[in-house]
């Protein structure tokens, strides 16, 4: 479960320039971080609070680097995975809604 006592001046605003693939194609959990505007690893930990609910390879893509490093190497060019990820998470649609809804509602915001 995600922790509601994280301080309030550690957690970032929504970033308006970051477009997350949301609604259209695969997004990564720092996609999401940036645009509910929390802290590293809160989609990562939403994710696991919501496990039960999420099927791998319907709502999300463990994606392992040794197998597709191409694809890899894309995600970290591009700026869409967190300095030193080995294995990405791709989430699916309802996986990002899933996980957004939950960060939405457990986090608490910066005023």
């Amino acid at each position: 479960m995600i922790s509601s006592k994280i301080d309030a001046m550690t957690v970032p605003t929504p970033d308006p320039s970051v477009t997350p693939r949301l609604g259209s194609a695969l997004a990564t959990f720092k996609e999401l971080d940036l645009a509910c505007g929390v802290v590293k690893g809160s989609a990562f930990r939403a994710f696991k609070a919501l496990g039960e609910q999420l099927t791998e390879g319907v709502d999300f893509h463990c994606h392992d680097a040794r197998l597709a490093s191409s694809i890899h190497a894309e995600l970290v060019l591009t700026g869409r995975l967190y300095a030193g990820t080995v294995n990405a998470v791709l989430l699916e649609d309802r996986a990002q809604t899933l996980i957004t809804a939950h960060l939405r509602t457990a986090m608490p915001r910066r005023s």
